[in-house]
């Protein structure tokens, strides 16, 4: 990142000056009518805290140099006030100035420029400088894995801190996301799951369910990049995160698909070492597992995780009346569930809800699909478009006295967070 040149800092006062002379020369125009102004009373004028910026800046270096220390808040402060002006390329440059004194003077790796590297990285965005924006955030992590060390756990907030930067600023309200975007997403959520464990240990349910999310995100990489067709643009790809090769990110899919796999497989592990978890909680993530298999078509590997989820708690002391309820019946997918409880809650659907008649073959395919019960909001075009919906969906297979079947005939009676949304199709 270079610091604003000199034209750039000329080009403020200048600006500042345009507009005190004009002022001035207002005023000399109101002296022309002397009897006028003899009867009014002199308006105050108005202030120019650019102006104001500008003289104090001078005189800072004039007593203490081009980097002397009060000038970075003077800097910031004068950005500040550019930017509630409306002029944000010119905010722009007094921020990056703002950088420049305050690496002089505390160092070129110093953590007090990180909030005013922020504020450049938002502005960067809203000027349209995406590739501008993700290197300033490079920069911060860089800053930070320098100062704590990249394997630190002290350096799980920074990364926390970039990726919710990542979601307010990026989300599809804001600035649509493109495939670099979910490949610096996983990375920053990589580097947060393994912090994560380096925090807390393996065996934490933090740990499990930070793991969890980086499957999802790997997820949607991949139904975002087979859809759309498109891969990373390397030019917006964190240089940290070392995939800035343009062959390497052409293999971004299937990259994603093995990273996805291990990241569902450390949070069954981690369960297992969890000894707070419950026997549910680890059977749970053994079938997620299975989802994430089920999804790609891996149809083996998905009934081995439920056979074995649907095993652990048949033998489990506190869950065996469990195995039936919880597995031995097809389920909608839960792999990508981020808003309900971690374990699936068993209670009973409310009357008068969603109820569909299927069959569910070992792959998760539903076929003779029947609306038995709908709510009474759903028009005609609704429930057509939501069997059809159901048709192209995958569900858990039923695993029935340890081994998954097919069923026919099942009812299937929909809680209200399956009725919402089942993106699960495919």
């Amino acid at each position: 990142m270079t610091a604003p040149t000199a034209f750039r800092v000329t080009r403020l006062r200048v600006r500042a000056r345009r507009a005190r002379m004009g002022r001035v020369f207002a005023c000399a125009l109101s002296g022309a009518v002397p009897a006028l102004a003899a009867q009014q009373v002199a308006p105050a004028p108005d202030v120019d805290p650019i102006g104001e910026y500008l003289t104090a800046i001078e005189r800072a270096e004039s007593l203490g140099g081009a980097y002397a220390a009060e000038l970075v808040d003077l800097y910031y402060g004068m950005g500040q006030s550019l930017l509630e002006q409306g002029d944000m390329e010119a905010a722009r440059d007094a921020l990056y100035r703002t950088v420049m004194v305050a690496r002089v003077n505390a160092g070129p790796n110093s953590l007090e420029q990180t909030p005013y590297l922020y504020s450049i990285a938002d502005l960067e965005l809203r000027l349209g400088n995406r590739s501008g924006a993700i290197d300033v955030l490079d920069n911060i992590y860089l800053i930070h894995a320098r100062h704590y060390g990249e394997d630190n756990p002290a350096l799980l907030p920074t990364v926390e801190k970039i990726y919710d930067w990542y979601v307010d600023q990026l989300s599809p309200a804001a600035v649509p996301l493109l495939p670099a975007d979910l490949q610096n997403l996983s990375y920053l959520m990589a580097r947060a799951a393994a912090l994560t464990e380096a925090e807390y240990g393996l065996g934490d349910a933090r740990t499990a369910l930070r793991y969890r999310e980086l499957g999802q995100i790997h997820y949607q990489a991949i139904r975002y990049f087979t859809q759309t067709g498109q891969s990373p643009n390397p030019e917006l790809v964190l240089p940290s995160e070392g995939s800035s090769n343009l062959a390497l990110l052409e293999q971004a899919t299937i990259d994603h698909l093995k990273a996805g796999e291990a990241a569902f497989e450390r949070a069954v592990l981690a369960w297992r070492e969890n000894p707070a978890a419950t026997d549910l909680e680890r059977a749970e993530a053994m079938a997620e597992l299975g989802d994430w298999y089920l999804v790609f078509k891996y149809f083996r590997k998905a009934r081995r995780q439920y056979e074995e989820a649907y095993r652990l708690l048949a033998h489990s002391d506190d869950y065996r009346g469990l195995a039936e309820s919880y597995l031995g019946v097809p389920a909608p997918l839960r792999f990508l569930n981020r808003e309900e409880r971690f374990a699936r809650d068993l209670s009973p659907a409310p009357a008068g809800g969603l109820e569909v008649s299927m069959a569910v073959s070992l792959t998760g395919r539903l076929y003779d699909v029947e609306i038995v019960r709908a709510p009474e909001a759903l028009s005609p075009e609704q429930l057509t478009a939501l069997k059809s919906h159901l048709e192209s969906t995958r569900f858990r297979p039923a695993v029935v006295n340890g081994r998954s079947q097919s069923v026919s005939g099942y009812v299937w009676k929909a809680l209200a967070q399956d009725s919402e949304d089942l993106p699960w199709s495919g």
